[in-house]
């Protein structure tokens, strides 16, 4: 059916149209590319069937009932499968999104017939009883047969004892001398004549039952057959719809079959159609297909036609590229617009033509008594007479087989009209005139094939704006023609011909080299360019992760510092009955709403960094969700310019993010105690209690505990060593006054501590 739409179809004049058929293609493509294969084995060719179901009274053969089926469970399956992949396919999935679904008729089918298109028993009970029927007669037949059987043989009757068909009929074989003996109707004789075979007249009741029974089936079966037919008449357009879609779909499927074999799977843009505007045709690494299928080394073709050149003219050695490149151009548009992806860059772009008109090979013919030039003419006339400003026209050799001053000037004569109605046209030539007439031409450009001379082989490279040479000679030469028949033919040629010749070789070799240098440093400034870009794009990102860092660990130290502070005060609270705690958690809390309000300082300049309203001129920023760098040159109000480099882009303050230095690590914490999780636990560094212990673990202690306090950031702490003897407190003291991490100490206020215990403060 696909293969059918395909030879139905013309070329595509919708976009719309165009650009969703190439969408499923590339779909289907990329599914197939990702080793996915759909749920369906074939597609079923439905359109004989349907033809014969829309007659009255008709009823379908059984496996033409199975297709059927087949072709429904094909249409539920794929739009089943494309409905739960709708995200990734969904152009495929709106294409099945009209799929008539009725399993009702494709239940019917399968119950009542067979895959090998065999009846079911079941299909009716009509004819399940008929069945059984004829099964149970045969049963009597078989058994009346034994019993003929043996009493035949006793008689020494048969000459074989086995049950045999003769005519559609069950018969016994007798020997020849008994065929008037035994009552019953002859049906054969057996080819040495002495077995005759003959069907008793004791079982002609039993078998003309079991007949009338099976002509009964048959009727049933043609009964069944036509409600079957009928139940598909009552739905036929729905049915038509479906095999539309799948005809349709089955194309679609051979042309991603086809993308995939023949690497053409890019989807390149295409030109929106547009009454005023010429095509355009931009075509970039273009591969003629079957060539790219042969080789895996063909050289792509890189060619564009804008509003200001219209016209290719394309010379150079015999057998160097040049139809071919002709071709390239010609088939890969008229794939595009037949609906098919091409083995191309996807930034190509391609545009619809009105028609093509293809001049190419020789069509000389004794019996129309045409000569190849005059063929020629008849194609360059239907060219001249029917091309418009969106046609196509390629052109081999044209005006070649002529004098070449008078097809040169005829050939510049087509090609000046053809320009001055806009088509776009491609021709390959050998004659010098259509060089000059393309160098000196607005609208025409030369081209070439470009030609190794060391070698004297074809690269197969098309180059622009340089004309090229026949090599003639020098292809002659290298096919050992004598030296001396060579040198008259350049004598010939004239010395001053061939000097030129020579020269425009040597410029062509000059500016292919220069073109070389000029694409590869092109390459390299691009490489740079996107480095830069990749470069900035992570500088932006790190200094983004970095305002973010800092912002969380602001955001959480706050955070801890607010529960510190409610702790205090619940302490605060707890602890009125002793005036030196509740100074000493005074200053603590003082110390903590100190350092919130430095945190929330911290954070606001942070966030500013991102503000809009701090821009300036000159400011480097990136646009959201790029990696896109540019450089403000132009600030009013919301509004604002930036400079991406190639571009100006026009756009508002709250769609770019400043590019800021990377800000420094905060300050040290002013406070003086550790700013890390604020827990409870630390509470116990103001205190450290020492009685019951010796003199020498209490310095050790000390130590310890001094050590702490100063990794913790705590700038004082109360030691509590008791009354009793003194001898703790004195040997605290002894201590604190060498300690030179300790700024001074006292003895406790009046109060409940009172002398038991020692304030130390220590050097900050």
């Amino acid at each position: 059916m696909g293969e059918s739409y395909l030879h139905e179809r013309k070329l595509f004049s919708d976009y719309a149209s165009l650009m969703i058929e190439l969408k499923r293609i590339k779909e289907l493509t990329n599914l197939f590319l990702s080793g996915t294969e759909l749920p369906i084995d074939h597609f079923p060719d439905t359109r004989h069937i349907y033809k014969r179901a829309a007659i009255l009274e008709s009823g379908l053969d059984p496996l033409e009932l199975i297709q059927i089926a087949r072709a429904i469970k094909v249409a539920i399956s794929l739009r089943r499968f494309f409905n739960q992949h709708k995200e990734t396919y969904q152009e495929c999935h709106i294409f099945f999104s009209s799929v008539w679904i009725d399993k009702t008729i494709q239940h019917h089918i399968m119950r009542c017939i067979d895959v090998d298109g065999s009846i079911f028993s079941t299909a009716s009970e009509t004819l399940f009883y008929l069945r059984k029927s004829i099964d149970d007669m045969r049963d009597k037949i078989q058994r009346k047969y034994a019993q003929l059987q043996r009493r035949y043989s006793e008689a020494n009757m048969l000459m074989d004892e086995g049950v045999t068909i003769r005519n559609g009929r069950l018969a016994l074989g007798f020997r020849i001398e008994h065929k008037y003996e035994v009552p019953g109707v002859i049906h054969g004789f057996s080819q040495s004549g002495r077995t005759v075979f003959i069907e008793p007249y004791e079982t002609l009741p039993l078998q003309n039952q079991i007949v009338d029974l099976e002509i009964q089936e048959s009727v049933e079966i043609i009964r069944i057959l036509k409600n079957l037919t009928e139940h598909i008449r009552t739905h036929l357009q729905n049915l038509l719809n479906n095999q539309a879609l799948l005809q349709h779909f089955d194309s679609i499927y051979a042309k991603a079959k086809y993308a995939v074999a023949f690497k053409a799977t890019s989807l390149p843009q295409v030109q929106p159609l547009c009454k005023d505007l010429l095509p355009h045709l931009d075509i970039v690494e273009g591969h003629h297909p079957v060539l790219l299928h042969q080789r895996s080394n063909s050289i792509p073709l890189s060619v564009e036609f804008t509003l200001e050149r219209r016209q290719l003219i394309i010379s150079g050695p015999n057998a160097g590229g040049k139809t071919l490149a002709l071709k390239t151009v010609g088939l890969l548009s008229y794939m595009v617009q037949s609906g098919y992806l091409v083995p191309c860059s996807e930034s190509s772009t391609f545009s619809f033509f009105d028609q093509y008109f293809i001049e190419i090979g020789d069509s000389q013919s004794i019996e129309s008594d045409l000569s190849s030039f005059s063929s020629h003419l008849d194609s360059l006339y239907h060219i001249y007479s029917q091309a418009t400003s969106k046609s196509l026209i390629l052109i081999d050799e044209i005006c070649l087989g002529t004098s070449p001053s008078e097809g040169g000037a005829f050939a510049e004569a087509i090609l000046e009209t053809l320009k001055e109605r806009g088509a776009i046209t491609v021709v390959t030539t050998h004659l010098d005139s259509l060089k000059l007439y393309a160098s000196k031409t607005k609208g025409a450009e030369n081209a070439s094939m470009r030609f190794d001379n060391k070698n004297f082989l074809p690269t197969y490279q098309l180059q622009m704006q340089i004309p090229g040479t026949s090599y003639a000679l020098e292809l002659a030469e290298r096919k050992l023609f004598p030296p001396r028949l060579i040198q008259t033919a350049r004598q010939k040629l004239g010395e001053t011909n061939y000097m030129i010749k020579k020269l425009a070789t040597s410029l062509s070799e000059l500016i292919q080299t220069n073109y070389e240098h000029t694409k590869q440093l092109q390459t390299k400034e691009s490489e740079i360019v996107q480095l830069k870009s990749e470069l900035e794009f992570r500088l932006s990102n790190l200094q983004e992760k970095e305002r973010k860092r800092q912002k969380e660990q602001i955001v959480q130290t706050k955070k801890m510092l607010m529960d510190a502070k409610n702790e205090l005060n619940q302490l605060l609270a707890a602890a009125k009955a002793n005036t030196s705690s509740v100074q000493t958690l005074s200053l603590i809390q003082k110390d903590v709403s100190k350092r919130i309000q430095h945190l929330s300082k911290e954070e606001s300049q942070l966030t500013e960094v991102q503000a809009t309203e701090d821009l300036r001129l000159g400011d480097k920023v990136r646009m959201l969700n790029s990696a896109s760098v540019g450089t403000v040159i132009f600030l009013s109000g919301s509004k604002i310019t930036v400079d991406m480099g190639n571009f100006n882009l026009k756009t508002s303050v709250n769609k770019v993010i400043k590019v800021a230095p990377v800000p420094t690590p905060l300050d040290k914490p002013s406070l003086s105690y550790k700013s890390t999780r604020f827990e409870t636990d630390n509470l116990n560094l103001f205190t450290l209690d020492v009685r019951g212990i010796t003199s020498k673990e209490v310095i050790n202690k000390l130590e310890a505990h001094i050590d702490k306090c100063l990794l913790g950031g705590l700038s004082f702490f109360k030691i509590i060593h008791g009354h009793g003897s003194d001898i703790l407190r004195k040997c605290v003291g002894d201590f604190l006054k060498k300690e030179s991490r300790v700024n001074s100490f006292r003895i406790g206020d009046e109060g409940i501590d009172g002398s038991g215990v020692t304030i130390v403060n220590l050097t900050e």
